[in-house]
Parts: structure tokens; sequence; C-alpha cells
């Protein structure tokens, strides 16, 4: 049997290298643009990515420029704002089209691309218009970048409902019981159903 040696995530400790840039694609496309820009950028330069990807297929737009090194807007909503990256913004973007179509709940997906230095006007724009937030991340719920962005969130805007989407506090096994530790569509859209009841209560 193989162990979870390999299969956790490593952001937490990645994040404290001084001076790092750590650029996570979601898909071809942004791949190959945050290599040609980690290529050109000064300093230390860290590309993550999610293996689940590899088995994903994608077109790579090769012309005009590309403002690749912020967050992107990957579906506009009104509702609520899902902030997340790598191989979990396919899974928002189903969520959301979840939550749309059976308790009309229009999500905002951000896909933040760089997650460290944050880009946090992108974040702070959008949530300021929703006033709800679900954090996206592989990772436990104090061992990534998503915590940092929660601390600067409620520091910025007052009586904001919050809901995190995490890894389980535990090793992640290999293979398929993996799905029983890492965050799934159904964690995403519970965490949904659970911001709109708390505004109705409101």
């Amino acid at each position: 049997r193989r162990g979870p040696e390999f299969s956790s995530a490593a952001v937490g400790h990645l994040i404290s290298i001084p001076n790092i840039k750590i650029y996570v694609p979601s898909n071809i496309n942004d791949g190959y643009w945050l290599l040609k820009e980690a290529i050109r950028q000064p300093g230390i330069k860290l590309i993550l990515e999610h293996k689940a990807l590899y088995r994903t297929n994608g077109t790579i737009d090769t012309e005009g420029k590309h403002s690749i090194m912020c967050g992107e807007i990957k579906r506009k909503g009104v509702n609520l704002t899902i902030v997340t990256y790598s191989y979990l913004v396919g899974s928002a973007l189903r969520a959301a089209e979840v939550l749309s179509n059976s308790y009309g709940i229009d999500s905002e997906v951000i896909n933040l691309r760089v997650i460290w230095p944050l880009d946090l006007q992108l974040i702070l724009g959008s949530v300021r218009k929703t006033k709800r937030v679900i954090l996206l991340e592989e990772c436990t719920r104090n061992a990534g970048v998503l915590v940092h962005i929660e601390n600067e969130l409620l520091k910025n805007i007052p009586r904001l409902n919050i809901e995190n989407v995490t890894a389980k506090d535990d090793l992640v096994p290999f293979g398929e019981e993996e799905m029983n530790v890492l965050p799934s569509i159904i964690d995403i859209v519970e965490a949904g159903e659970r911001l709109s009841a708390r505004n109705k209560l409101l």
C-alpha cells in the first residue's frame, strides 16, 4: 500500500519563504502563461501544478496580451463569492451551477492564479458586492493561504458571512480514499446553502 507522503498540500510551508512568488494554474492556458511570466519575473518563483490537471484537456491562446499575474473572475454573480485556486476552480464552477439551478443562488467564482502575494483588491471588490464568501482550498483550515484572506476580509468588511471549505484535519490518503478528506462539490453547495439561510435569518 502507498501512504499519504505526497498527497498533502504544502502551501502553508512555502509561503513562509521570503520574497517568494507562487503561481497556481487551473487550466492549460493559465499554465502556459504563468510559466512564461515566471521566467520573465525576477526573484524566487514556484509553479504548483495539481496532479489531477494532467488528465484534463484544453487550448492555449497564444495571441495578444494576458493579465495573468493577478486573479480573474471566472463566473460573475451577485449573491456570494467563491475564492479558490488550482484544481478546485473547476469544482467551484460546477458547484456554482448547482447553486444557481437548484437554489437560485448566483455565485461569483474567483480564480486566484497567484496565491502569493495575494490579489486582495480583486477579492475585496467582489466580497463587498456579495457580502458572503466561501473560501475553498485543499489545505487544512489554518495551513494555506485562505486563512490570510479571511483575516484581511474581516479587517475590511464588518459583519461578513464566511464559510471555509477545506481539507479535513487529517493526512490525505492515497487514491480514491482521498475524497473522504478533500473538499467536494457537495461540500461547496452545502456551504452556499448555509450562507443563504444565514442571510435570511438576519
